[in-house]
């Protein structure tokens, strides 16, 4: 059965699937947010980023991306998110201007 990314399979990197604890990936931000969050977006394939809009080389398409729903909407728990995925090492997270205010992207491309 196909999944929302529009194939059975993902890759993902040691990032996105390691243990909080281990000082970085997305476990690690979920820790440092304290509490649980929405994932909107992991591993995308090809064919599903460039239907949703998603950049050229999205880091998605690499496995070590993720974006994370801002559930209330709010100034105060978008910055919230993106100060945790600081403190979880992410590479690259995107502003506010990239990401809007629905969400926080951050990847580790460098882990």
């Amino acid at each position: 059965m196909s999944q929302g990314n529009g194939t059975t399979w993902a890759w993902l990197k040691t990032a996105l699937v390691i243990a909080a604890g281990d000082g970085y990936g997305a476990d690690e931000w979920r820790t440092e947010y304290g509490g649980p969050r929405t994932a909107t977006s992991g591993y995308r394939t090809p064919e599903h980023n460039h239907s949703v809009g998603g950049a050229m080389d999205s880091r998605h398409m690499h496995g070590d991306a993720l974006d994370l729903n801002n559930d209330s909407g709010t100034q105060t728990e978008w910055n919230n998110m993106f100060y945790a995925a600081q403190r979880a090492n992410a590479d690259y997270i995107e502003s506010q201007t990239e990401s809007k205010l629905d969400h926080v992207h951050a990847d580790w491309r460098n882990h």
